[in-house]
């Protein structure tokens, strides 16, 4: 994963290969998300890779700039609720979190499975959602 992400470090990279930002840094108590940059076709896509994240996470600089912190990968079920049954991937040897609703408009029901390649989560470990070194 981090050999075919490492060309992200450069925001330019990310933008040129379809990544969009999204306009908010996320941050909660238990830590931050920063800012989300979102790939649609990789997104819309059935299939999971883990050389190609649906979503790019970046923190906030002092300077305005962004530094790659990690990666999310995301799967979608469609615009309404999977059933009961609805298979949940795993990658790694870990269950995405979900299915849940999208977090904005037009963002389809989906799960999610957040990796911190870039910045070290030792509070929560590797994939938790939310990382403690990560501030908005």
């Amino acid at each position: 994963m981090r050999a075919a992400t490492a060309k992200y470090h450069n925001v330019e990279q990310a933008l040129a290969d379809g990544y969009a930002a999204a306009p908010d840094c996320v941050s909660s108590p238990d830590g931050g998300m920063g800012y989300h940059y979102f790939n649609q076709a990789l997104f819309m896509s059935p299939t999971l890779d883990p050389r190609q994240p649906e979503v790019l996470l970046y923190a906030p600089l002092p300077n305005g700039g962004r530094r790659l912190v990690g990666v999310e990968y995301l799967y979608a079920y469609g615009p309404t609720a999977p059933g009961p049954n609805a298979s949940v991937p795993t990658m790694f040897g870990h269950r995405f979190d979900g299915p849940m609703p999208g977090h904005f408009p037009g963002m389809p029901w989906h799960s999610e499975l957040h990796a911190w390649l870039w910045q070290a989560n030792p509070k929560n470990g590797m994939f938790a959602p939310f990382n403690p070194n990560v501030r908005c």
